[in-house]
């Protein structure tokens, strides 16, 4: 996993980075369907949206983009799977 990766990073603590490859959303990126998994990213990041105002403020609005920095990272993984430039991991 590249260091710089949306994957090796977490906002607000490291009980996700200390998982290493067995992340949620590593898990999910192998378990679910394409189209279950951009489901469960969505509402993550509508969760994070929605509470913003009344929990976490702007650590809120961070979580919801690093979740989306996910996304485009698994699902550009995945498409280099597709092209066979990578194995799927």
């Amino acid at each position: 996993m590249d260091s710089n990766a949306a994957l090796s990073m977490q906002e607000g603590g490291d009980h996700y980075i200390k998982m290493g490859a067995y992340q949620p959303w590593e898990v999910a990126f192998h378990q679910l369907t394409p189209e279950e998994l951009k489901g469960a990213m969505k509402l993550t990041v509508m969760a994070y949206l929605a509470r913003e105002a009344d929990k976490g403020g702007m650590a809120d609005i961070r979580k919801a983009s690093h979740t989306l920095q996910i996304y485009l990272e698994l699902e550009s993984r995945r498409d280099a799977c597709r092209a066979g430039a990578l194995p799927r991991t």
